[in-house]
């Protein structure tokens, strides 16, 4: 597949060269189908032929466009001058296509090292400075995400849960219950700039370098919103290959610890919030929303978000 000129002309007002450029389809979702541009650039500074990878994601609406600045915004306040917490390089936007074009995220993701959590503390470490970094930098282009919205969030997933599974309604009701209530309480408190989908799959580690992309859910909001997500996706992922949530725990305590030295102490005073928070979303797409064939692990999660929330 060629690349459309348009592409081609935002490329070369960038600066590069291209003498050739194929593009292939990586994923394609409907909404949102993300494009792997391989170009061939002359660089004049050298004479030779050069190669590089460009990511092309596609939006609806105007949705690319305040992307594109938001994750120009990033890059500028930090991640751009540190090549060791970074994001990809956020490199054009093209208006005719709703094409947001940015750099290759190098390395495999952290979701590779899930099986030997235990051996791979040092990128989880490197993940919790990143995160931390985010946390503590600014954003004016990003937009507010309300407690009030979280909690209606939870409440909503609790009851399309309980009424899949009548006979967990009133234990599934009673920990979102608990989210909406916390949430109630934690009164009004800066909000940061989060990620809104902090995982190891859109975590990539290349050597010493942390590279986090996929900033579709970005919003200022309470830092253990990113925590919450973090810890409740490394559960899941820990039971879906062993079976338990024992496996992944050094590496969530190595998590946490290594975000507790960057980070102010008020950023974590909210995990039993929003771990539970995290586990009813994540539930209500493995069993409402893309239904899995066996539900039996049920049981089991709602006993993690419980012992979650009696932490608080």
């Amino acid at each position: 597949m060629d690349a459309p000129h348009a592409v081609l002309e935002v490329l070369a007002a960038r600066g590069l060269d291209v003498r050739k450029c194929r593009v292939r389809v990586m994923r394609s979702y409907r909404y949102r189908p993300i494009f792997h541009y391989s170009l061939t650039c002359f660089d004049e500074a050298t004479g030779a032929l050069v190669r590089k990878v460009v990511i092309g994601k596609r939006y609806a609406g105007e949705g690319g466009a305040a992307m594109f600045e938001v994750l120009r915004e990033l890059w500028q306040n930090g991640f751009g001058g540190d090549p060791r917490l970074t994001i990809p390089e956020p490199i054009a936007y093209v208006p005719a296509l709703g094409l947001l074009l940015q750099d290759l995220a190098r390395g495999k993701d952290l979701h590779h090292h899930i099986d030997h959590p235990a051996r791979s503390l040092r990128h989880v470490r490197r993940a919790a400075r990143w995160l931390a970094k985010l946390h503590g930098m600014p954003a004016s282009r990003a937009p507010l995400l309300r407690l009030s919205d979280e909690a209606e969030s939870a409440a909503r997933h609790g009851r399309a849960l309980g009424e899949l599974f009548p006979a967990f309604a009133r234990r599934v009701e009673a920990i979102a219950g608990r989210v909406v209530a916390s949430m109630t309480t934690l009164g009004a408190r800066p909000s940061v700039p989060t990620h809104g989908d902090f995982q190891p799959k859109n975590i990539h580690v290349s050597g010493d370098r942390i590279t986090v992309f996929d900033f579709d859910r970005f919003a200022l909001g309470h830092p253990a919103r990113d925590l919450g997500q973090f810890i409740a996706q490394c559960l899941t992922m820990s039971y879906t290959r062993a079976g338990t949530f024992r496996e992944v725990e050094p590496w969530n305590a190595a998590f946490l610890e290594e975000y507790r030295r960057h980070a102010p102490p008020e950023a974590t005073s909210a995990l039993s919030t929003f771990v539970p928070r995290s586990f009813l979303e994540i539930l209500h797409h493995k069993l409402f929303v893309f239904p899995v064939a066996d539900p039996s692990f049920l049981p089991a999660w709602l006993d993690a978000c419980e012992q979650w929330e009696d932490l608080g």
